[in-house]
């Protein structure tokens, strides 16, 4: 029976040490805040904050249930979601990722993914989170322009069941695209953090089967366990890979096999400033445009042209170290 944990509804407070409001509360057995300066900042890559409840914390045991119930998950009716499964004309991220792709492959991974249109923010996608069976838990409401989610003057992030004013709803989080597992025929599954990330590599590289889990923090055994016996591997974004590789490591000893994390991303953008958090979306959209080497001098092509025809001048310039930097031009044509 716990003394204290996380307040698992999405309220979130102004974080103590960068003042953003990504800050979740501790709340006690009887629902009750701890003091303010006792949380977790969400901005795991930018901020770090976190300070624990002392242990010695005085809880009412009085107080405390007999019997603690399992809250089902709520779903959202289906009519609705099947209702949101258009309007794509409005769509402001299928009108993107159009530019990228063929429109009906786009259309084909919106019906797959089961991704809708929302009034809201003016036809912001829903990215449906649908389980195993086929229930909808809620659906992740994101606004984007040009294929990037928009963060300021605040992020653009809601929920379904949030703007239908749903009253005590419980949300229980899926991995977005959990439902595709039961008629994928392959055994390798692929997870990122973003939606927008899984649907564009389902498109770049259908053979695999690409999962979102939504955010950083949100990387667990409880998340993953239903994947044992896949082999599973993690496209981390760059500012998340130790994070990821550290709970990638844990996991690993809980379900009993070996998750693998791909470095592919990291690679790819050794570099950029990988604070940033690039992606592979970043990667196929063009989004990360790999820096060219600068181009040579008129003195280096010339010494180039010059070791062509004349292997001994490079003996020559390495025998004798010369600095190359120093040379100049003299009667040469490039």
């Amino acid at each position: 029976m716990y003394k204290y944990k996380f307040d698992s509804s999405s309220k979130k407070f102004l974080c103590p040490a960068c003042g953003k409001k990504r800050f979740v509360r501790y709340i006690d057995a009887n629902n009750n805040y701890l003091p303010e300066h006792l949380g977790k900042c969400d901005r795991e890559a930018n901020c770090c904050y976190e300070q624990k409840p002392d242990v010695a914390i005085e809880i009412n045991l009085e107080a405390l249930p007999k019997v603690l119930k399992y809250q089902k998950p709520d779903f959202i009716n289906s009519y609705i979601v099947q209702q949101s499964l258009s309007g794509y004309d409005s769509n402001s991220f299928y009108q993107y990722l159009t530019t990228k792709f063929e429109e009906n492959l786009v259309k084909t991974t919106f019906q797959k993914y089961c991704v809708g249109t929302s009034k809201h923010w003016g036809g912001s996608p829903v990215f449906w989170q649908t389980d195993l069976n086929g229930n909808v838990r809620s659906g992740k409401v994101v606004k984007y322009v040009d294929g990037d989610r928009v963060t300021k003057p605040f992020n653009h992030v809601n929920w379904a069941h949030k703007l239908l004013k749903l009253k005590d709803f419980n949300l229980v989080q899926v991995m977005f695209g959990s439902h595709c597992l039961k008629s994928y025929k392959g055994d390798v599954v692929c997870i990122v953090e973003s939606e927008k990330t899984a649907m564009v590599m389902d498109m770049y590289c259908p053979g695999l089967l690409w999962l979102s889990i939504g955010s950083l923090t949100m990387l667990s055994y409880e998340r993953l366990k239903f994947l044992k016996g896949f082999n599973i591997i993690l496209y981390p974004d760059t500012d998340g890979d130790n994070k990821w590789k550290e709970r990638a490591q844990a996991i690993s000893s809980k379900i009993g096999q070996q998750i693998h994390v791909s470095e592919l991303v990291k690679n790819q953008t050794i570099l950029f400033n990988q604070k940033e958090g690039f992606d592979l979306a970043d990667i196929v959209l063009g989004k990360v445009k790999m820096k060219c080497p600068p181009e040579k001098s008129d003195v280096e092509k010339a010494i180039q042209q010059l070791m062509v025809k004349n292997r001994a001048i490079d003996a020559l310039i390495q025998t004798f170290d010369l600095d190359t930097n120093q040379a100049t031009l003299k009667n040469h044509k490039l």
